[in-house]
C-alpha cells in the first residue's frame, strides 16, 4: 500500500477578486446611507435647522422621539407609543440607533 504525502495548500481560502464598477456603486451607496443617518443624528442632537429647529434640539431639552411617536395615535398601538414619547430612556435608545 502506497502512502502519498502532500503539502497542505496554503492559499485555498477566498481569493481576492477583481473589483467591478458595481462594487464601487455599492460602496458609495453605503457611505451615502451612513451620511444620511449621521446627519439625522446630528440634526436631532444640535438642532441645525434642517428638520429640527435649534430650540427643540436634544441638547436644549427637546425630545427627539416626540414628533415621531406622537404621530401614531390613530393606529392599533398608538396609545402605547404616544405614552413612550418624551421619556428619557426612550430618547437615549432612539438616538443610539
Amino acid at each position: 500500500m502506497a502512502t502519498t504525502i502532500s503539502k497542505p495548500a496554503m492559499d485555498t481560502g477566498v481569493g481576492k477578486a477583481a473589483r467591478t464598477p458595481v462594487d464601487y456603486v455599492w460602496a458609495a451607496a453605503r457611505i451615502a446611507i451612513g451620511w444620511i443617518f449621521l446627519w439625522a443624528f446630528l440634526d436631532k442632537t444640535f438642532g441645525w435647522g434642517f428638520a429640527t429647529p435649534a430650540n427643540r434640539a436634544w441638547i436644549e431639552g427637546g425630545s427627539p422621539t416626540t414628533g415621531f411617536l406622537k404621530g401614531t395615535g390613530e393606529n392599533a398601538l398608538g396609545g402605547f407609543f404616544s405614552g413612550l414619547a418624551g421619556q428619557g430612556w426612550v430618547d437615549w435608545l432612539f438616538m443610539a440607533g
